[in-house]
Formats: structure tokens, sequence, C-alpha cells
């Protein structure tokens, strides 16, 4: 049975040193650290079954992501691959920035 709550979009955050972090606020968790590897395990993984909840529940998975300006453009590459592999189409790069 399909649920009545519509699969909410993941959020990517890549850090200025390359690290990958899924969710916001508190409920932000670490994927991905070590920016001088192309491979993003932990986040390929988390996407792929994102994408198989998405896809059972009928709806087109959604990512946005968030990269600080210091991040090196191949790690944001990295991240755009592991979305490719995990099948996501459907990206927003967003600059909400957080008030300090």
């Amino acid at each position: 049975p399909a649920s009545n709550s519509p699969i909410q979009p993941i959020f990517i955050r890549v850090d200025a040193a390359g690290a990958v972090f899924t969710g916001t606020g508190k409920g932000e968790r670490p994927m991905d650290h070590d920016a001088d590897s192309r491979e993003l395990p932990l986040l390929t993984g988390q996407l792929k079954l994102y994408t198989d909840a998405a896809i059972s529940a009928g709806e087109t998975p959604l990512v946005q992501i968030m990269v600080d300006p210091g991040a090196a453009q191949q790690r944001v590459i990295d991240v755009l691959n592991a979305l490719a592999a995990a099948g996501i189409a459907r990206v927003t790069f967003t600059d909400l920035l957080e008030e300090t």
C-alpha cells in the first residue's frame, strides 16, 4: 500500500574540506569524508535506498545540494556521479546559509 505522506527530498551538503553530509541541522549525518577518494560509498548506498523507497511510493526522487564555496569542484562532480549511479536525475542546488 502506498503511503499518504510524500517522500521528502534528500539534502546533501559538501563542506570546504570535501566532507559530505546528508540531512539538515541536528538531523545531519556524516557520509564520506575522504576528499581524495573519488568514490562515495556511504552516500551512494543511502541514495540507492532513497531511490528505491521513492519509486516504491510512486514518486520521483529529488535531491538538494548545498556546496561550500571553498569545496573543490571535483568533489561536486563526485556527488553528481553518486546521484547518477543511484538513478537520481532531479537535482537542485541551493545556497541557503545558516545564520551565525
